[in-house]
């Protein structure tokens, strides 16, 4: 008798397998890229915060506080205010001018929180503005200024 033997290669459960192992191997790999770009991206996200943050600060000690992103009416209202305005007649502080200041203040970082910027850099603009008017006071009219606005400022 005749005997054939036909070999038709691997069965197709080898095949299968190996279409399964390949698909498995695939989505794991799949699985990390995607872990892997999700934290690269959490990383930017908070590297664009810090730089922001390092570019309004940046521009506050270079001198330049106007910046765009913390510009505000009420930091160019308290840009207008010299310290001669502060004083009344006799030469001693106008109260109803600090607390005009003070409300201006307590405005502006309302402003700020609801616009969500930066506190910190807002504080120190508006803190460099009373410098400015506080500077060409003298020393009592300086520290009455000084503690009449602190007292108002939320």
């Amino acid at each position: 008798m005749y005997r054939s033997h036909y070999d038709s290669g691997p069965s197709l459960e080898v095949t299968l397998f190996i279409l399964i192992i390949i698909a498995l191997v695939g989505l794991v790999i799949g699985f990390f890229i995607i872990r892997y770009a999700s934290r690269a991206n959490e990383l930017l996200d908070v590297q664009k915060k810090a730089l922001r943050e390092l570019k309004i600060q940046t521009a506050i000690l270079s001198g330049d506080i106007g910046s765009v992103i913390i510009n505000s009416i009420y930091l160019d209202e308290i840009r207008k205010i010299q310290s001669a305005d502060m004083l009344e007649r006799g030469g001693s502080v106008s109260h109803p001018k600090i607390l005009n200041v003070a409300r201006i203040y307590n405005s502006f970082m309302a402003e700020i929180e609801t616009k969500n910027l930066p506190i910190f850099s807002a504080k120190k603009a508006f803190e460099s503005e009373i410098e400015r008017i506080s500077c060409e006071l003298n020393e009592r009219q300086k520290i009455s200024f000084l503690n009449v606005y602190r007292e108002n400022i939320k």
